[in-house]
């Protein structure tokens, strides 16, 4: 199912087929014909996703759709201080869509009348257009062999010309009325964009990414950072000035700290460590619910509100509770704090009975309760430098040196200490051998008994227990037993 939807996204007309990137969402069930406008969050939260796909199947053409998304960041997204722009117009020439839609005759325009026939037939645009005005949206819904046999040519030839045509297209294009853009800087976006251009360096191997990465970390850092450390929400560059306001908000440190803490395990600069922590203490001093577990949207230096509220679950972005519990859990198991750890185990029990009853509308926390369930797998590598350790994995196709994701087969965070010979060692620390004791911290899970409000671990203390037939089993992700208080799921 995963594979299939970032497949159809990626031939559908939602991805911007010459400039790279995806455009904000699709207005029909085929993902042809999108709403123009370009996210930058929505690029930030894909390419993790894509290259997830990459790692996992070994397949080039989700790195491809991953390189040229960056390269629209890294081309058009780019503010002058550093920092990423919010989003680019979906109109120009007072039409939605102009810049990016075609006509055949404005195909032969470009390549001719051979190469600009082929193309109306690769990128499916017709006489009639499947937008307005008898305009198309390209997308490659066609398989290049169907396409090919159309056009009584080969295959191979096909696709090099198709290449070469979204080149002088994109030239073409560079040429017309541009969008607007929208180059306000917003501190949780920014912290998105970031984590996923250091994912990017470290399965690519693209250095641009990780410079591009650390300059907006810098932006932010400094920029955008108050006197006492806290940060601002917003920050714009006028006549050459950057001027930054709005108190942040949790969702703002939460994505924050997952950029840096994804940057240094990227470039293993411990000074992205230090702000992740330091950013972290003012979460918890500002936002920590210490009654109930878990953090407020606003902090205690907000406006006064008649209920401070909080946000657990997922929407068009992911739940800044779910990233902050997972930064914990990540941040434990580099540094070996086992506080951050159990605030990040009440944070998860807390939402216990929701997560049990809506577990898809809490997908950034499962990735959390996942980590601290399963841990990340041990790996030990030595060498002469940080950068020879990490490019070990990445040249034996462990593309990814240090991502606590969910796939237990990719290699976990990485601890760098001198060795008494002067090298550098590059320590996968095993999770059990930590000593911030995390079966400690499953044990609590799994003492929550069935029909509670908490989580509970795959992993029981004890003898092993039958596994339910499949007609008694109840719809939860990490419940090995049914659970009276959880609804079966939908048939």
């Amino acid at each position: 199912m995963a594979t299939t939807t970032l497949d159809r996204m990626a031939e559908g007309g939602i991805r911007d087929h010459l400039g790279g990137g995806f455009h904000r969402y699709s207005t029909d069930e085929k993902w042809l014909i999108p709403h123009f406008e370009k996210m930058l969050y929505d690029t930030a939260l894909l390419v993790p996703a894509y290259l997830e796909a990459h790692v996992a199947t070994r397949a080039g053409h989700y790195a491809q759709v991953v390189r040229e998304a960056c390269d629209w960041v890294l081309r058009e997204m780019v503010t002058p201080a550093g920092g990423f722009a919010s989003s680019q117009d979906a109109d120009s020439e007072g039409e939605e869509g102009r810049f990016f839609v075609w006509t055949p005759e404005e195909l032969a325009n470009v390549l001719g009348a051979k190469r600009g026939a082929w193309a109306a037939a690769w990128f499916g645009v017709t006489d009639e257009g499947n937008f307005e005005h008898g305009r198309s949206a390209l997308w490659t819904h066609e398989p290049a062999a169907r396409v090919a046999e159309r056009l009584r040519c080969d295959v191979g030839e096909l696709a090099t010309a198709m290449e070469e045509a979204r080149r002088l297209l994109w030239e073409a294009r560079e040429k017309r009325v541009h969008p607007g853009t929208d180059d306000k800087v917003l501190a949780s976006w920014n912290g998105l964009m970031i984590s996923a251009l250091a994912q990017a360096f470290q399965v690519l191997g693209d250095a641009r990414c990780l410079d591009a990465a650390r300059r907006a970390a810098r932006f932010v850092l400094s920029a955008m950072r108050q006197p006492d450390g806290r940060l601002f929400a917003t920050a714009r560059s006028v006549d050459g000035r950057v001027r930054a306001h709005l108190y942040a908000y949790f969702d703002d440190y939460a994505c924050l700290i997952q950029a840096l803490i994804d940057v240094y395990e990227s470039d293993f600069d411990e000074a992205w460590l230090r702000e992740a922590l330091a950013l972290e203490a003012i979460v918890t001093a500002e936002f920590e619910d210490g009654d109930k577990g878990g953090w407020f949207t606003t902090g205690k230096n907000h406006e006064s509100l008649i209920a401070r509220l909080k946000n657990p679950h997922d929407g068009a972005l992911p739940s800044g509770n779910g990233v902050q519990t997972l930064n914990l859990l990540r941040l434990a198991e580099i540094t070996g704090q086992g506080v951050l750890a159990q605030r990040a185990e009440r944070a998860m029990l807390s939402l216990g009975a929701m997560v049990n009853l809506y577990p898809a509308a809490f997908s950034q926390l499962l990735l959390a309760v996942d980590f601290l369930a399963a841990g990340p797998r041990s790996r030990r590598c030595a060498g002469p430098s940080f950068r020879s350790a990490s490019s070990f994995w990445r040249d034996r196709g462990r593309t990814r040196v240090s991502c606590p994701w969910s796939m237990g087969r990719l290699p976990a965070p990485v601890v760098l200490a001198p060795t008494s010979a002067g090298t550098t060692r590059a320590e996968l620390q095993s999770t059990r051998a930590r000593r911030w004791a995390r079966p400690s911290a499953r044990a609590r899970l799994q003492r929550r008994q069935p029909g509670s409000d908490g989580l509970r671990s795959r992993r029981g203390t004890g003898p092993p227990r039958a596994r339910p037939a499949r007609s008694e089993r109840r719809w939860s992700p990490f419940l090995a037993v049914p659970n009276p208080t959880v609804p079966r799921r939908p048939t």
